[in-house]
């Protein structure tokens, strides 16, 4: 019989899925598999859905490539499933979606959310810790039972897209309690769904499946799923988790008050606890690490704010980079590179889906103050740069004065491949830089998790010492940079008060039915 020692996570993102296949006994990544997905076609613009199918079809290819790129199906251990958490996904008996998943910065729930505050809002910062904010999931779930009760009413149970998948390979139900604690319904002290918070929101108890820790095997892939995946039948599958708390071990940030920076698509400033945190712009739930509690900040468009830009604003990139073979966003950096600290005075708001931390406003938007006619496409990749890195430092800020120690950026996620960016964003928050030497965060710390849930690792503590290593100072903050970014930054702060009547008009404007 073959060892069993490949540890699969795997992180289904909302942008890309991605496949992190670990080699245990020797502590290496064997591969790691990409697989890009998109929104599907919703029926009104402002709405942001995702087909689950493409989960499980986009899973089943990033297996597939795994197994063409080394790995012995029969070595596999574990499988942990981890992702974006916030949504709304209703699937019926037989595991079969009624409804699309509904992404975090979809903002449909806005129009029932007063209403579900008044109901249990109080009892929610009591009970679970976190306000009846835009980011609780329970609000997006809430709208469908207000707004389509025919829909809701085909619901057999609701999921994230962790606790779906988790369904597809074993056939149990089963919620991880990590994602449980961004709904109202989870009670952090019986750590438990609150029946009370279910009754009076008029949801039945049932829809909402066992509650198990990170860590614990749920269940194991069953022939079904083999046939249709190439897995063997029988390999544990443990309950996943949200998609920041895993970088937590990737970091190396496993003790309480220690901190990290996540940033892909969207981006938090996490911070381990020992109990929930309540602020209304932070969200604290269940750590993947026993007996800790994560409390993070919500950037919604950290490195969307460079897609975006990649993609509207630099087509020319993309095409040589098409030819060349190099990724379009080096062009981009390059181009950035050019460009004094500063960005020849132009800043950049990067609330291109609203903003959470720290200003809790669904209605602002992202925009560049201070062009003129002699302001480059080169100025605004740096200002975009400059935007996301004024944005972490307002959350470190807020972190800090919550307790949080962050005196060195321990950063994971995309944005660690852009050395210009990094270079800003020491320079920015004057905090030394560095990074793991593994870059691939939740997926990789998904599949640490899936190690100690099926004993290959005694303890997340030696999972991380025997697989994670930080390369420390990668970039140091430069001190006339610093004080040039100080005065920025102080700009930056009085641009969201000075917008904030503009974004509410014109939010209210984009309601319109003539302005969709």
């Amino acid at each position: 019989m073959m060892p069993k020692k490949i540890l699969v996570g795997i992180d289904l993102g909302t942008t890309t899925l991605k496949a992190v296949f670990l080699d245990a006994s020797l502590s290496k990544i064997v591969t790691t598999q990409v697989e890009e997905i998109f929104p599907a076609q919703a029926e009104n613009p402002e709405y942001i859905e995702y087909d689950p199918m493409d989960w499980w079809n986009g899973t089943i290819n990033l297996l597939k490539r795994g197994f063409e790129n080394g790995v012995n199906l029969d070595e596999i251990a574990g499988i942990c499933f981890s992702g974006w958490t916030v949504m709304s996904l209703l699937v019926d008996a037989d595991g079969m979606p009624v409804t699309r998943a509904v992404h975090y910065n979809d903002m449909r729930h806005l129009s029932t959310i007063q209403e579900l505050e008044e109901l249990i809002g109080k009892e929610c910062v009591r009970k679970n810790g976190n306000y009846m904010g835009i980011y609780n999931g329970f609000g997006k779930q809430y709208w469908w039972k207000k707004k389509q009760p025919e829909v809701f009413a085909k619901a057999h149970h609701v999921m994230t897209e962790a606790s779906w998948m988790v369904y597809m390979f074993t056939g149990v139900w089963s919620w991880n309690r990590s994602e449980a604690g961004f709904y109202a319904p989870y009670n952090a002290k019986t750590r438990e769904w609150d029946d009370e918070l279910l009754q009076k929101a008029g949801f039945p108890t049932s829809l909402y499946p066992k509650l198990y820790d990170s860590w614990e095997i749920v269940g194991r892939v069953t022939e079904k799923a083999a046939s249709l995946t190439g897995l063997p039948v029988g390999i544990p599958v443990v309950a996943g988790a949200d998609d920041a708390s895993p970088v937590a071990l990737t970091t190396g940030v496993i003790n309480t008050g220690q901190c990290f920076i996540s940033v892909g698509s969207a981006g938090n400033i996490a911070a381990n606890t020992n109990g929930p945190i309540s602020h209304p712009t932070i969200l604290t739930y269940p750590h993947c690490i026993p007996e800790l509690t994560m409390a993070i900040t919500v950037m919604s468009s950290t490195g969307l704010s460079n897609k975006w830009m990649r993609d509207n604003l630099c087509q020319a990139e993309s095409a040589v980079a098409s030819i060349t073979g190099e990724d379009s966003y080096s062009y981009m950096n390059k181009a950035a590179s050019t460009v004094k600290p500063g960005a020849g005075g132009v800043i950049f708001l990067p609330y291109l889906d609203g903003d959470y931390t720290p200003n809790n406003d669904p209605n602002a938007r992202g925009c560049f103050v201070g062009m003129g006619t002699s302001t480059t496409k080169a100025d605004l990749l740096r200002a975009t740069l400059e935007g996301v890195a004024f944005s972490i430092l307002d959350n470190i800020n807020l972190i800090r004065e919550l307790g949080g120690n962050l005196d060195e950026i321990v950063l994971a996620g995309g944005i660690a491949k852009s050395k210009i960016w990094l270079q800003i964003i020491a320079d920015v928050t004057g905090c030394m830089v560095s990074l793991p030497e593994e870059t691939e965060g939740t997926a990789f710390g998904g599949a640490l998790i899936a190690g100690f849930g099926t004993g290959i690792f005694e303890s997340i503590e030696a999972a991380v010492k025997q697989t994670v290593k930080i390369s420390r100072g990668v970039c140091l903050p430069d001190p006339k940079n610093h004080e040039l970014y100080k005065e920025l930054f102080g700009i930056y702060k009085g641009l969201y008060p000075a917008l904030k009547q503009t974004y509410t008009r014109l939010g209210k404007l984009r309601e319109k039915p003539n302005a969709k």
